[in-house]
C-alpha cells in the first residue's frame, strides 16, 4: 500500500495542528503562534521575554528608590527577581523549542503515515483537553496554593524577612511568582497532548509493519513525540534547580541557612515538572506498547491458527513435511520480536531522578535539624 494513501485530509490535518498550536500558546502564557506565518524562533521569543521582563523589574526597583517613602524591600526578593529572570527565560526558550519540534514532528513524521480516523480522533482528544479547567480552574488552584505556602515559607525565613510588606519590590515578586505558577500549572497539564497520539494508535494498526511493528514510521513519530517532551521536562526540572544558587553566599541578596522557601520549591516543583512528566511518558509508552502486543498478537494468531491446521499431535494430524509450519512458526516469532519496544530503563531511570532529588532534599533538612 502506498503510505500516503488514504491519509487524513488537509482539513483535519490543519484542525489538528491548529489545536496544537492554541494549547501551546496558552501553555506559555503568551498568545504568539508556533505554526504558520508567525513563527518566530526560541531565540528573539524569549529576548523578548527577558526584554519586556528586566524593564518592569527595573521599573519597580527605581519606583521604590526613588518614588516610594516607605522603608524598602528585603533585598532577597531582588534575589529572587534575578533568579526568575534567569528560569523563566530558559523556560520560555525551551518551550518555544519543544514546542516547534513538537509540530514539525507532528506535520512530518505523523500525519503522513496517519489514517483520517486516527488524525481526527487525536484532534477530537485534544480539543476536549482545551477545557475552562485546563486553561483556568486547575492552574488558578494550584497557584493559590503555592503562593499560601509560600508566604507561610518566608514567614519562617532565618533570619526573618525584613522591609516594607507592600513596597514595591517585594509586590512585583508576588505578582511575578504567582504568575510563573500559574503558567507552570498549565503548562504541566497541557504537557500531556501527546498521549492521545499514543492512545489511540489502534486507529492506525492497517500502517503498522507486520514483520516490524515496532519500525513502523507512525510508531517512530509518536515515540519522537514523547522524547522531545520528556527532553523539555529535563530542562525545566534544570531551570528550577537554579534555584538552589540563591542558597550560597550572597551576600543580602541570598537565603541563608535552612531556607523554608528552597526546601519547598525544589522537591515539589521537580516532581511537577519532571516527575509528572516522566508519569505521562510511562502511560504514553504503555499505550504504545499496548497497541503494538495487541496487533502483533491478532496477526500471531492468525498464523498459529494455520499451523494448528497442519499440526495437531493430538488429532493425529503430522505433516508429511515439516517445512511449511517451520516457515509460519519463523513468521511467528518475527512477528513477535519486531513488536518489541520501548527502552524500560532508561523510562524507570527518568521517573526516580525528581523522586531521588526530593528525598535528598528530606535527608538534608533532617540532618541539620538534627
Amino acid at each position: 500500500m502506498d503510505p500516503g494513501a488514504g491519509t487524513a485530509g488537509s482539513g483535519e490535518q490543519e484542525r489538528l495542528l491548529a489545536v496544537l498550536d492554541r494549547l501551546h500558546r496558552r501553555a506559555m502564557g503568551i498568545g504568539m503562534p508556533a505554526y504558520g506565518g508567525a513563527r518566530l524562533a526560541p531565540l528573539p521569543f524569549a529576548a523578548i521575554w527577558a526584554g519586556a521582563y528586566i524593564l518592569v523589574v527595573g521599573a519597580a526597583i527605581a519606583l521604590e528608590h526613588f518614588g516610594y517613602s516607605g522603608a524598602p524591600s528585603d533585598p532577597r526578593f531582588v534575589g529572587l527577581l534575578v533568579w526568575a529572570l534567569v528560569y523563566s527565560t530558559a523556560v520560555m526558550f525551551f518551550t518555544r523549542l519543544a514546542t516547534q519540534r513538537s509540530l514539525d514532528i507532528v506535520r512530518s513524521e505523523i500525519l503522513p503515515h496517519a489514517t483520517p480516523a486516527y488524525v481526527a480522533a487525536v484532534a477530537d482528544d485534544l480539543e476536549r483537553r482545551d477545557s475552562a479547567r485546563t486553561r483556568w480552574i486547575v492552574p488558578l488552584g494550584v497557584a493559590i496554593v503555592v503562593a499560601l505556602v509560600s508566604t507561610w515559607a518566608q514567614a519562617n525565613e532565618s533570619p526573618r524577612i525584613a522591609g516594607a510588606r507592600f513596597g514595591p519590590v517585594r509586590l512585583l515578586w508576588t505578582g511575578i511568582g504567582l504568575y510563573l505558577t500559574f503558567v507552570a500549572a498549565r503548562g504541566v497539564l497541557v504537557g500531556r497532548f501527546y498521549e492521545p497520539f499514543a492512545r489511540r494508535l489502534d486507529l492506525a494498526r492497517e500502517r503498522f509493519y507486520v514483520l516490524g511493528a515496532a519500525e513502523t514510521p507512525l510508531v517512530r513519530g509518536i515515540a519522537g513525540l514523547a522524547r522531545q517532551m520528556l527532553i523539555l521536562w529535563v530542562m525545566i526540572f534544570l531551570a528550577i534547580l537554579s534555584i538552589m544558587l540563591l542558597g550560597v553566599d550572597l551576600g543580602p541578596y541570598g537565603f541563608k541557612g535552612r531556607s523554608p522557601l528552597l526546601w519547598f520549591v525544589v522537591p515539589s516543583a521537580s516532581f511537577a515538572s519532571l516527575g509528572y512528566g516522566s508519569l505521562v511518558y510511562l502511560r504514553s509508552e504503555a499505550a504504545i506498547r499496548e497497541s503494538l502486543r495487541r496487533f502483533a498478537g491478532a496477526q500471531a494468531e492468525a498464523l498459529q491458527a494455520r499451523i494448528n491446521a497442519r499440526l495437531e499431535p493430538a488429532a493425529d494430524r503430522l505433516p508429511d513435511h515439516g517445512e511449511e509450519v517451520e516457515r509460519l512458526s519463523q513468521w511467528h516469532d518475527r512477528i513477535l520480536a519486531g513488536a518489541a519496544y520501548g527502552n524500560r530503563l532508561a523510562a524507570a531511570l527518568s521517573f526516580s531522578l525528581p523522586f531521588a532529588m526530593a528525598l535528598l532534599t528530606l535527608v538534608r533538612m533532617i540532618l541539620e535539624l538534627g
